[in-house]
């Protein structure tokens, strides 16, 4: 059974070229709704620098954190 999903390069941050909506109709990068939507246990980012990986991994621990409640 594969639990590990590699997802493709994130290419630099352009947040205009890849807006859409996310969770809650708020932007999002398509990077974020790969991690978002993603069933493997373990997820790998790749990337260069100011590719988005640390923004979209955060927004998805938030979105899920305020999913769960107290």
């Amino acid at each position: 059974m594969n639990h590990i999903k590699k997802l493709p390069l994130a290419s630099p941050l352009k947040l205009k070229a890849t807006r859409g909506q996310g969770v809650g109709g708020l932007p999002s990068t398509i990077l974020f709704k790969q991690n978002y939507n993603a069933t493997a246990h373990i997820i790998v980012n790749q990337g260069g620098t100011s590719s988005g990986k640390t923004y979209s991994i955060l927004q998805v621990l938030f979105c899920l954190a305020c999913q769960a409640g107290r």
